[in-house]
């Protein structure tokens, strides 16, 4: 669910080994010492079969995708220590993921990235009354949890993304306008010029002093990634560009996130020119 970071040097884990029950080409060139990170071109060992019910499928799976057989997700991934690329159940790609970030030194992020996951799903499930969340209902509470923690260390370019990314969510599970209100949120904050300040005020402050800005209409990402993914959902809604006015106007209104420069009725003038 998050985004692990590259450390600068991996760290050693000289006694890793590959326990994945999927298939997995036995036959392909294994990496001779597990400790070491060594490039090796991928082999594609993926077939047309469900890795959960086994069942024949029509094409071999490019990337996550659910069986139409059992509906069971099905993961696409590249085993690192055989260089293999597999089809494999939710469990194995976890496993393969765990592997990947031992190997390239992102295992202490991984770990607590799960751990944060897990600390989710258990709170969910208690407010469900004991019932498991649904993977939709867990990344939802996740980006929200995220939306809070950048808000509060005033990570502005990442609450950006994180909006976009709950917007995408939204539009997956048909809620279109809301899905529309947030891409159009995003372009306004782009529009704004949100930067990456520090999480702590002190630090804010020093930066403050040096003439940083937190909004920058000078830096801003021109024009914003957003904007491709409102049209075709305003085509999609059949909307004019009078009703996305009054929706823009009103809900930018909403967005309490520190004073930012330009205004609602001012940067609308310049969004509408791209929709």
């Amino acid at each position: 669910m998050g985004i692990f970071r590259r450390n600068k040097e991996a760290k050693k884990f000289p006694s890793i080994t590959p326990q994945i029950t999927d298939a997995v080409n036995e036959s392909a060139p294994k990496v001779e010492n597990a400790s070491e990170y060594v490039y090796v071109p991928p082999i594609d060992t993926r077939e047309a079969k469900c890795p959960n019910c086994q069942g024949t499928l029509k094409k071999v799976p490019g990337s996550m995708t659910k069986c139409p057989l059992c509906g069971e997700f099905m993961f696409v991934r590249t085993e690192p220590h055989t260089r293999t690329r597999v089809v494999v159940t939710e469990a194995g790609a976890e496993h393969i993921d765990d592997e990947t970030a031992k190997l390239n030194g992102t295992w202490e992020d991984r770990q607590k990235e799960k751990k944060k996951i897990a600390k989710a799903k258990a709170e969910l499930t208690k407010k469900f009354g004991g019932v498991e969340p649904s993977k939709e209902d867990l990344e939802w509470s996740l980006a929200i949890k995220d939306s809070m923690e950048y808000a509060k260390k005033h990570w502005w370019s990442s609450y950006a993304l994180n909006q976009n990314k709950k917007a995408e969510m939204l539009r997956k599970r048909g809620k279109t306008k809301l899905a529309l209100e947030l891409f159009l949120q995003v372009a306004y904050l782009e529009h704004n010029g949100v930067q990456e300040s520090e999480a702590d005020a002190a630090s804010r402050k020093m930066m403050a002093e040096i003439g940083f800005k937190e909004f920058d209409p000078d830096n801003a990402n021109l024009p914003p990634y957003s904007i491709n993914d409102a049209k075709a959902l305003i085509k999609e809604l059949d909307f004019n560009l009078d009703t996305v006015e009054s929706i823009f106007l009103v809900e930018m209104k909403k967005v309490k996130i520190g004073k930012l420069p330009i205004s609602p009725e001012e940067s609308w003038k310049y969004i509408k020119t791209l929709l």
